[in-house]
């Protein structure tokens, strides 16, 4: 299936004629929800924030945080989600680009009934592989592969993004990201600072 998406996307990478190139510094802020296997009804859902800096042509420092929340019982839960990365974007085409990102990921899940909590959270590092195209003017589309090493296991995903652009700086977007064990899906509303 991951091999699937990926050809997919990268057909269409190359059937894109636009000469505009994916821009680096942007920041987006927007709404997501999870779908957890075998999780007895606990799909939270939350804000997410994703920032990216272009620091020469080549490379570039991105970085997100996402709270989401679900209440299962008499649980409120909450799962929050870092990484801080530093990648390499390398121009295919004139409105292609590949990249690959090296990151430090954070994660903690906070279980609240009452005015007692109790939380465990744990760190490692991610991999991440993908491409980046401007199929017009408007219309920006993005995969990747992600790997996730945290000290308690785990985890490969791929993720496909999309974006309109309303004006140069505007986007409303959508994405998909499919791992091992957990689904998320979201909406966001982009600003490009130039």
């Amino acid at each position: 299936m991951k091999r699937v998406l990926m050809a997919s996307l990268l057909g269409l990478c190359s059937a894109g004629a636009a000469a505009v190139e994916p821009v680096y510094d942007y920041a987006s802020i927007g709404y997501s929800q999870a779908d957890i296997d075998n999780s007895d009804g606990f799909q939270p859902s939350g804000v997410k924030i994703f920032a990216s800096k272009a620091l020469t042509d080549h490379i570039f420092l991105n970085g997100s945080f996402s709270r989401l929340s679900d209440d299962v019982d008499a649980f409120d839960l909450d799962f929050d989600e870092a990484s801080l990365g530093v990648g390499y974007r390398y121009g295919l085409t004139s409105s292609t680009d590949v990249y690959g990102t090296l990151s430090y990921e954070y994660v903690k899940l906070t279980a609240k009934i009452g005015s007692r909590s109790e939380s465990i959270d744990d760190n490692g590092y991610g991999l991440t592989a993908g491409v980046r195209t401007m199929l017009t003017r408007s219309f920006e589309l993005r995969g990747a592969v992600k790997f996730i090493d945290v000290d308690e296991g785990s985890d490969t995903g791929v993720s496909v993004a999309a974006d309109y652009f309303f004006t140069d700086q505007f986007a409303l977007g959508a994405e998909a990201s499919i791992g091992d064990g957990v689904n998320t899906y979201g909406v966001n509303l982009r600003y490009n600072f130039f």
